[in-house]
């Protein structure tokens, strides 16, 4: 976690976030999407009590990095795409692992 914090955070600056607008608001809609599948599911499946919060967050956020990351490193290394960065297919990982996080 903490080398993706070091990797990601490197490249977030404020021409990024406003290039990418669009991105924070449909992260906020698809966040409370989930919550509320997550609610759904607890009215139909009705667990206990303690597992609700837990069942909450496993919905809302599933593997919000994970695969986006290991589809992008493949993505980045197919030269149609590396050729977009000058071959360099490290500066393609760095630069679209930060937009994940716009």
């Amino acid at each position: 976690p903490f080398l993706a914090a070091a990797v990601l955070g490197a490249r977030i600056n404020v021409a990024n976030m406003q290039g990418d607008w669009v991105l924070i608001p449909a992260g906020f809609f698809v966040t409370f999407l989930g919550y509320a599948i997550a609610d759904v599911t607890a009215l139909v499946f009705r667990p206990a009590p303690e597992l609700r919060p837990a069942l909450r967050v496993a919905i809302a956020h599933p593997n919000a990095f994970a695969m986006p990351l290991l589809l992008l490193t493949y993505l980045c290394e197919r030269p149609a795409v590396k050729d977009e960065f000058s071959g360099d297919a490290d500066k393609c990982v760095a630069d679209a692992a930060a937009k994940l996080c716009l």
